[in-house]
């Protein structure tokens, strides 16, 4: 579990989420698994730009069957 939790995306980019960066305080030390979990995630922070007067938010793209599923969203 992250000491900065509740950190803002933007808050935890200033921080730096590269491999030493100070993003990644963590209250314990990580499991071998949550640690290539990690190494993952920022893996896929890498090309994430943010844009502070655009709007955030998630859109849902109907499921072709018109089922919802948590999958789907």
């Amino acid at each position: 579990m992250s000491l900065l939790e509740g950190e803002s995306v933007a808050a935890m980019k200033s921080l730096g989420w590269e491999e030493e960066g100070k993003a990644w305080w963590w209250r314990r030390r990580s499991f071998a698994w949550e640690e290539e979990s990690v190494g993952e995630l920022r893996f896929l922070l890498q090309n994430v730009s943010l844009h502070v007067l655009k709007k955030d938010d998630w859109k849902w793209h109907e499921d072709p069957s018109y089922c919802y599923t948590v999958r789907s969203a």
